[in-house]
Formats: structure tokens, C-alpha cells, sequence
């Protein structure tokens, strides 16, 4: 298998196979609206009162959605749309109607999409057969003036492109490190030494202050995850859960809670969406009871 596939799949692995790596989507300040999240990675929807909201589904064979994000003003959500692992294109999907645009990235495989402030999508990319290519881009909404900002890779961006978390290439989920604008290394948010765990799913405070993300401890078949709140500068780190498979994190609008995914480890049973309040972290409330399928990577708009 070549380097490029292998990593590839390694990124689809992140995501779609091992749902506690995925990117949590940056949310915008102001006022906490509604809350979005994908079913078995085929459906998007939005929680309403009483029910889920079903806003588009994937029917083709090994098709998925993954990473949704929020636009600034809570109206379209944009996801990396899989059609067959592990090349991706994106998808925006209207957060009223369901009416899909799709973004052809011309031949790369887009990951971790996010909005900007200036209503262009950042994305992470990955070219089909050529490395030289790899790098983190931006594009419009419709499609056009695609290109790239400087060559690595990002989890998550701030919403002026001014700061992102990256990782370190000794190896994948070992350290967490926060980017400038041209992707230099600035400090390191986080780091792991031993080879069974991992930290996954960073997101900025919607000030962009302060970084949520998660860590993986695998043991004997089994992981727990727990979420961890850190400075932007790798300081003032505290521990918001233990001892559940909590994943997917992202902050709600106002910077008060935190949304995320708790799951069954390393098994595909369910999963579902909680909230925690970070002035009272010991407190879960869970959103979704769901006993079978796969609620994952919720995110947050701005009312």
C-alpha cells in the first residue's frame, strides 16, 4: 500500500471508523441556537423540541458524511461528503430547507472543513496521487478561487484563519500544537507519551482562548476518553469528565457549555449527544437515548 493511501485511510480512520477523532467545529459567539448532528454518519439533522429534524441523507453504497460546521450565522452547515473512503468532497446544506450544494475540491480529499468569518470554507486536503499538494485550503462557496494557505494539516481554525491546532508529524494524535497564520508552530497544546493513547477532536473557544479536546487511554481491548479544557498557550488545563468514552467536543456559542459525543470505546455501539455546563462539569445532560445507531458530531450555531 502506498504512503499517500495509507494515509488517507489513517484520516478516514479518525472520523468514520473510530468516531472519537473527529474534528468538533469551531462555533461563533452569541447566543446558544440550534444544535445539529449527523445519525450513522448518513444522516444530517437538527434537534427540535421534540424530535430530530432529518435535513439530508446519503443513500449511495459507502457514501458518508463527516465534520459538520456551522456557518457564522447559523444558516448552512458544511461537511466533508465521502464517496467511498477515503477521497471526500464538500457538501453545504442549507440549515432550514436541507438543499444541498456540493463543492468539488478538484481532486483532494477534503477533511476538517470549518467556515470563516469571511464566508470562505478552510479545509484540510489531501491530493489523490500527488503529496506536494497536501496542505490547508480555503475556497467559496461556490467553488470558486480554491487555494492554498501553506502545507500541513489543521484540526481546527479560528474564524480570521489566525491561529489553528495542527499535529505533530513524530506521529498522529501524540501532540496537540497550536499554528500561526502561515501554520509555524507557535507552542504545544497537548502531548501524550504512551503509544495507547491519543488526543482527538480539538476545538476553540468561541473567543478563541481556549481549547477543548479529547483524550484516548486504550487498555487490554477497551478505552475510556475524557475531555480536557487548556489555555491557548498550553496552560490552566482541567479535566471536565472521567471514566466515560467522551469525544467530538465543541463549545456552545456562549462559551459556557460544551456539546459532545459520548461512545462505547473501541465497539460500534451507540452513541449519544451530551451537554456539560463548565461551571458545573460533573453534571452530564444527554440530548439523545438513542439504544441502537450512532449520534455523532454535534455542533453548536449562534442564534
Amino acid at each position: 500500500m502506498s504512503r499517500k493511501v495509507l494515509l488517507a485511510f489513517l484520516l478516514i480512520g479518525i472520523s468514520a471508523l473510530v468516531p472519537s477523532s473527529a474534528l468538533a467545529a469551531y462555533t461563533y459567539p452569541g447566543k446558544n441556537g440550534t444544535i445539529a448532528a449527523l445519525l450513522n454518519q448518513k444522516t444530517l439533522g437538527t434537534f427540535g423540541p421534540k424530535k430530530f429534524k432529518v435535513l439530508d441523507q446519503e443513500h449511495g453504497r459507502g457514501n458518508f458524511y463527516d465534520n459538520p460546521s456551522f456557518s457564522r450565522d447559523g444558516k448552512k452547515i458544511v461537511l466533508s461528503e465521502y464517496f467511498g473512503a477515503p477521497w471526500s468532497d464538500l457538501a453545504v446544506v442549507d440549515a432550514s430547507s436541507g438543499q444541498v450544494n456540493r463543492i468539488s475540491t478538484h481532486k483532494l480529499s477534503a477533511t476538517f472543513p470549518t467556515f470563516l468569518s469571511d464566508g470562505r470554507i478552510l479545509f484540510s486536503g489531501h491530493g489523490y496521487s500527488d503529496d506536494n499538494r497536501d496542505g490547508v485550503y480555503v475556497v467559496r462557496r461556490d467553488g470558486s478561487g480554491q487555494h492554498r494557505l501553506f502545507a500541513g494539516f489543521q484540526f481546527a481554525a479560528t474564524p480570521d484563519a489566525g491561529h489553528f491546532v495542527g499535529w505533530d508529524k513524530s506521529g498522529f494524535g501524540r501532540k496537540l500544537l497550536l499554528l500561526n497564520a502561515k501554520g509555524k508552530r507557535v507552542n504545544v497544546i497537548a502531548s501524550v507519551r504512551n503509544r495507547e493513547n491519543s488526543l482527538n477532536g480539538p476545538a476553540f473557544s468561541p473567543n478563541g482562548r481556549k481549547i477543548v479536546y479529547s483524550r484516548i487511554f486504550r487498555s487490554k481491548g477497551k478505552a475510556t476518553s475524557d475531555l480536557f479544557i487548556v489555555g491557548r498557550d498550553g496552560r490552566r488545563r482541567r479535566q471536565l469528565t472521567s471514566g466515560m468514552y467522551a469525544v467530538e467536543p465543541s463549545f456552545s456559542p456562549d462559551g459556557r457549555k460544551i456539546i459532545f459525543t459520548v461512545g462505547n470505546g473501541i465497539t460500534a455501539g451507540p452513541s449519544n449527544v451530551a451537554v456539560i455546563n463548565l461551571r458545573h462539569p460533573g453534571k452530564i445532560k444527554y440530548l439523545t437515548h438513542a439504544k441502537t445507531g450512532m449520534f455523532n458530531f454535534p455542533i453548536w450555531a449562534r442564534q
